[in-house]
This record gives structure tokens, C-alpha cells and sequence, in this order.
């Protein structure tokens, strides 16, 4: 069969779960790019075969995010507040920064209408039983319990990438 490279964009890429897919995606040809400010990851790779570019995605102009959008064929959106220690720490940033994230990414890949793979959580179906699927019913945790709010977050953004017309996968 005939390979088709693709240029592939990972938003928040540096992290362990980027990591793996990075190299996934370089062992199948793809061009890789990322964009990360490194807060809750390091660089931990051992080649050079994709564009790293450090930068908080808040700050960045959009015109300038949607002309890397346009040069790429797949977005995996990977950014957001992660780390269960991070999360508990910061309860209220943590909300805030990944709704500012969608809010600032979400029309932006609407105009761009490349496909978007979004990262969700486990976290948005609470303490249900395991192992669950997609199909079950969402159990956000209660505000005192501080990953609720992370949960939330994450879930809020499934319903608002679901809701555009570009084309998306959540997983």
C-alpha cells in the first residue's frame, strides 16, 4: 500500500501522553509540529524529526494560529491543565485556563475546518464503575471535590467541539 504523509499539529504536545503519539506519528512518516509551553511537561525526545514551538497558545496572535492551522492537515488538541496534583493545587486556574483554551481555539478551528482530535478525561464519568464506556451518563463530582471542576471543564469543551461543523473526534 502507499503511504500518505500528513502534517500533523499537536497542541500541548510535549506532555506523556504527546509524547507517544509524537513518536507514533514519526515512525509512519508524518511531519509532526508542536506547540507547548512546557508547564506540566518537558522536552523528552531524542530526535529532531518535528518543529517544536515553545509558546503559551493563550498568547499567541490568533492570524498566527490559523495560519499554522492551515498548514497542517490533523489538530490534536492536547493542551489544557493536567495533573491530578496540579489540579487539586489549583482548582479555580485549572477551569479557567482549559475554557479560555477552547473559547480561544474552538473558532479558530471552525474557520480552519482541519480535523480536530480533542483530548478529553476519564474524569467526566467520576467514580462510575470500570470499565466504562463513552455511552455512559457523565458524573461530574460535586464542587467541593476539586477535580470536579476539571471534569467539567473537559466535558464543556466535548458539547462546544461537538456543537461546530468542522470535523472532530473526541476521544
Amino acid at each position: 500500500s502507499i503511504a500518505i504523509m500528513s502534517n500533523i499539529l499537536i497542541l500541548g504536545g510535549a506532555g506523556f501522553i504527546g509524547t507517544h503519539l509524537v513518536k507514533r506519528l514519526l515512525s509512519t512518516d508524518n511531519n509532526v509540529t508542536i506547540i507547548d509551553n512546557l508547564k506540566t511537561s518537558n522536552l523528552n525526545f531524542t530526535d529532531d524529526e518535528f518543529v517544536f514551538l515553545y509558546a503559551d497558545i493563550c498568547s499567541i496572535d490568533e492570524t498566527e494560529l490559523l495560519r499554522i492551522f492551515e498548514n497542517h492537515d490533523v489538530i490534536y488538541n492536547l493542551a489544557g491543565s493536567v495533573g491530578v496534583d496540579n489540579i487539586e493545587k489549583y482548582p479555580t486556574e485549572t477551569l479557567l485556563n482549559n475554557i479560555t483554551l477552547a473559547n480561544k481555539l474552538i473558532p479558530l478551528f471552525e474557520v480552519a475546518q482541519k480535523h480536530v482530535v480533542f483530548s478529553s478525561t476519564s474524569e467526566i464519568y467520576g467514580s462510575s464503575k470500570i470499565p466504562f464506556s463513552e455511552t455512559d451518563v457523565a458524573m461530574i463530582p460535586s464542587p467541593p471535590d476539586q477535580r470536579g471542576g476539571y471534569a467539567a471543564s473537559k466535558l464543556l469543551t466535548e458539547f462546544m467541539v461537538t456543537s461546530h461543523s468542522f470535523p472532530s473526534t473526541v476521544v
